[in-house]
């Protein structure tokens, strides 16, 4: 009892209120919806009517005229992004199903792909398509604008020079249903590149004889870390002088890739089916280290690739 009087007693604010409700009466209010203070319906219907007549041209530089318009309404009806994602469309649940379900075994039949079936906030209905009502509103009219004018508006992302993620048109990467491929394919390196950015990559001297490549090689890279192995290789042949600009690196991988072959190392025979293709020797282990041999050689070939 002195236990649950205590708690009560943490719960009260300075004043004496709960402090539960002294939060809510702190709470600035809501503000209204930019769309519902702008209110540009009849607006928003006669863009959607010029895009309809942008889409027969067939310069696909024309959009771009309304492309300023496009990235208004989008900026007016999908301000709820940052606050409040949607929980069932985001990247992350798009593929969780991946490591959930197990792979089919065998082909499924290949049927046409509905909206229903790529996109959870869609729904079907005989003969029609609609945007499920359980969104709210902003929501709704920004997906039906989007996959009414789906063409126009992957022809303005496609020229567009703003990361999809920082524009205007950033929900969409919440709904990348409506994109086309090529255009989520332009967003997934741009997301690669920003991986990269701050991470400062360094050239790492290889300094080899030109009639040992593949042991200097060996002795040089096979204690590297996997991140060491990430910077950018500087060849250096000893006893010639040259600036390797990317010459002596070319050079270099021609060398090694045919010295990996070479039957001394013992690493790799001709298939006895073609004679053409490689396998691994079974009588590597006459070099003590053929397994690290071999890791090195699957680092060079991840190299190149």
């Amino acid at each position: 009892k002195n236990f649950l009087n205590l708690s009560s007693v943490c719960c009260l604010g300075s004043d004496g209120t709960p402090q539960g409700e002294k939060e809510k009466e702190e709470r600035p209010p809501e503000l209204p919806l930019l769309s519902e203070q702008l209110n540009l319906d009849e607006l928003w219907d006669m863009l959607g009517e010029c895009l309809k007549e942008l889409e027969e041209s067939h310069d696909q530089h024309a959009v771009l005229v309304l492309q300023p318009a496009v990235e208004a309404f989008f900026l007016v009806h999908a301000t709820e992004r940052e606050s409040k994602p949607p929980v069932r469309d985001t990247r992350e649940s798009q593929l969780a199903h991946i490591k959930d379900e197990p792979p089919p075994l065998s082909p499924a039949p290949l049927t046409p792909a509905t909206p229903s079936s790529l996109d959870p906030f869609f729904s079907r209905e005989p003969s029609s398509m609609h945007i499920s009502s359980s969104l709210p509103p902003d929501t709704q009219k920004f997906l039906r604008f989007a996959e009414t004018h789906r063409t126009v508006l992957n022809q303005i992302l496609r020229q567009s020079t703003t990361h999809l993620a920082d524009g205007p048109f950033a929900v969409l990467v919440d709904y990348i249903r409506v994109l086309d491929f090529d255009v989520k394919r332009k967003y997934f390196r741009q997301e690669l590149e920003r991986l990269d950015e701050g991470l400062r990559k360094e050239d790492m001297a290889v300094h080899v004889r030109r009639d040992h490549v593949f042991e200097d090689s060996y002795r040089e890279l096979h204690r590297k870390s996997p991140e060491e192995m990430k910077n950018r290789l500087y060849i250096v042949f000893e006893g010639e002088e040259g600036q390797d600009a990317g010459g002596l690196l070319r050079e270099w991988y021609m060398i090694i890739s045919r010295e990996m072959f070479n039957p001394m190392y013992a690493l790799f025979r001709t298939s006895p089916g073609d004679r053409v293709t490689y396998t691994i020797n079974p009588s590597s282990h006459c070099n003590p280290n053929h397994l690290s041999y071999f890791k090195f050689v699957g680092r060079i070939v991840a190299k190149a690739v």
